[in-house]
């Protein structure tokens, strides 16, 4: 596993790759087209390079369904995508502008 995430082979693994992988194990892995969709709609919510963590939350992707979890009767709402979507922008954003690049 730590060669396929060691795609330039510099011998390490980028920390964030490794965890943005791991808070997605369970997802279905995108399609080209996907992908594609969901940087464009990330373009859209962009100020500039950056997008900010509220923008970053409301953005839909590709394992939005996959991701989301049944609600019981009279039960505390979780809201698991919104989750998974806030812990991905904390995990790449960055530090000094908390924000996330779309470059990154």
């Amino acid at each position: 596993m730590a060669v396929n995430l060691d795609r330039d082979k510099t011998g390490s693994v980028k920390y964030r790759n490794a965890a943005s992988y791991l808070v997605l194990l369970e997802s279905t892995l995108p399609s080209e087209k996907e992908l594609a969709e969901y940087d464009i709609k990330l373009s859209v919510v962009c100020q500039g390079e950056w997008v900010a963590k509220e923008e970053f939350v409301k953005v839909e992707a590709w394992f939005d369904c996959c991701e989301e979890c049944e609600q019981r009767d009279r039960a505390e709402k979780f809201d698991r995508v919104v989750m998974v979507k806030e812990l991905l922008f904390d995990i790449n954003k960055n530090c000094e502008t908390v924000a996330y690049s779309r470059d990154s």
